[in-house]
């Protein structure tokens, strides 16, 4: 019994490993029937390792994690050996937790309980469950106009006590098989070996290359703050900014000013009357991502959002994205939906300024198109912004800027949405430096905004690392 002799280090290290935001979404994930029939046995012995100075939240969590590995490796029909061989695992470390650290402790009875539970029991389990994890944790976005700068994608890595609830957030499923019979031959096999994402749909473009394919489904999902790539779009193109161009002022109207103080979505705190250039207003947009700017520059542009609307959809119709449908300038609509193949469409003129399309009000020329993606570019790599006479900074919500290449990009994030990001690098690919876009979607749909968004940063991250 380790109750009172580990209590101390082994309650503070085991409380922090499973009792904060990690140890929530492993309970959540893990806390159905199977969590509770290996929790049984290993969750008296987690409990009383961490002593009461852990408390009784931090021994479920360990407990429900545990179960939830042990079992799902050896299946239902083996859940009561496998409670048994987490608890006797458990037991043990436990008991060597006031020499070693209960953290590791605790992540190797998560990390071992499903191999010692297979034999146990007589069932097999093809791998053991790692025992480091990492992952794009941001700060939660701000509700309230002060905490606006706390918003960024900012990458965590969670100690090993974590490791199973950073599992549960994010799955640890096997990639899905891309589609590459559009790749050039030569290519083929470097993109089929590329750490595609286990979720959602993604999709890549090499400059001088074309695609280097797609996975997922291709259905239409919601895009959430992705859209205002198309919104900036649609602007640059009605009023292009040459070289360093500040463009003509616009003036914030009471909307906008009132939107400033939602507590319910990302804004600006611009102010009734204040007159900000266009290019400051795209930054805002673009940068922290503010919906209230987004729908400010619709007004401005078109006269009324559903007017500007009609121009996004009108463009994106032009550029062949048949499962795209715009319903409004932000992204906050979850009926904004698209696929990872069609914004890629959108990212290749929008950040590559590559193609030409004709066709009414969508119409876009080659020449237009270079000069609106070398602006788009510059202004999402921006690492911050603020509000002319205003002291707080801005951050961009994209947090791998500068990180294996990536010059530029677009976050978005919500529950219906999960994480998504259209993403810009210049990677080496076949022996030349090239620009590469991709576009990942859906990433942890339906669980919270921020761990959407960091499941899509982590996923672009290691795309973008492979290419080269």
């Amino acid at each position: 019994m380790a109750g009172k002799a580990v209590g101390g280090a082994a309650g503070k290290v085991a409380g922090k490993a499973a009792g904060g935001a990690a140890g929530k979404a492993a309970g959540k994930a893990a806390g159905g029937a199977a969590g509770k029939a290996a929790g049984k046995g290993a969750g008296k012995t987690a409990g009383r390792a961490g002593g009461k100075g852990a408390g009784k939240a931090a021994g479920e969590a360990a407990s429900k994690v545990a179960g939830k590995v042990a079992v799902g490796a050896v299946g239902k029909g083996t859940g009561k050996a496998a409670g048994k061989a987490a608890n006797k695992v458990a037991g043990k470390a436990a008991g060597r937790a006031d020499r070693k650290g209960a953290g590791k402790a605790v992540d190797k009875v998560a990390g071992k309980a499903a191999a010692k539970a297979a034999a146990k029991a007589g069932g097999a389990v093809a791998e053991p469950a790692s025992t480091v994890a990492e992952v794009n944790e941001p700060p939660k976005r701000r509700r309230r106009l002060r905490r606006f700068a706390a918003v960024s994608g900012s990458v965590l890595v969670l100690g090993s006590g974590a490791t199973v609830a950073v599992l549960a957030v994010n799955g640890s499923g096997a990639p899905q098989k891309p589609d590459v019979s559009h790749v050039a031959l030569e290519y083929r096999n470097f993109a089929a070996a590329l750490p595609w994402p286990t979720d959602g749909e993604s999709a890549l473009w090499a400059e001088g290359i074309g695609g280097l394919g797609m996975c997922g489904k291709q259905t239409q999902v919601p895009i959430a703050s992705v859209a205002k790539v198309m919104t900036a779009y649609v602007v640059l193109r009605d009023h292009p900014l040459v070289g360093s161009d500040e463009g003509p002022e616009i003036t914030v109207d009471e909307q906008a000013g009132f939107e400033a103080y939602s507590k319910d979505e990302s804004s600006a705190p611009v102010r009734a009357g204040q007159r900000i250039s266009e290019r400051r207003m795209l930054e805002l947009m673009l940068v922290p991502s503010a919906n209230n700017v987004a729908r400010l520059l619709a007004r401005w542009d078109a006269g009324d959002e559903q007017a500007f609307v009609g121009k996004m959809n009108a463009v994106a119709a032009g550029l062949g994205m048949k499962q795209t449908v715009y319903t409004d300038p932000a992204g906050f609509d979850a009926a904004t939906r698209s696929t990872a193949a069609d914004q890629l469409k959108l990212a290749e003129v929008a950040f590559g300024g590559g193609g030409s399309v004709s066709g009414g009000s969508g119409s876009v020329v080659e020449g237009e198109a270079e000069a609106e993606a070398d602006t788009l570019l510059e202004l999402t790599a921006q690492r911050d912004t603020q509000v002319p006479d205003d002291s707080l900074v801005l951050p961009n919500t994209n947090s791998l800027l500068g990180m294996d290449g990536i010059v530029g990009g677009k976050t978005g994030s919500s529950t219906p949405a999960g994480g998504a990001l259209m993403w810009a690098a210049q990677r080496n690919v076949g022996g030349q430096e090239r620009l590469v876009l991709g576009v990942v979607l859906h990433q942890n749909a339906g669980t919270t905004p921020e761990q959407g968004l960091a499941r899509a940063l982590t996923v672009s991250q290691r795309l973008a690392g492979a290419l080269g």
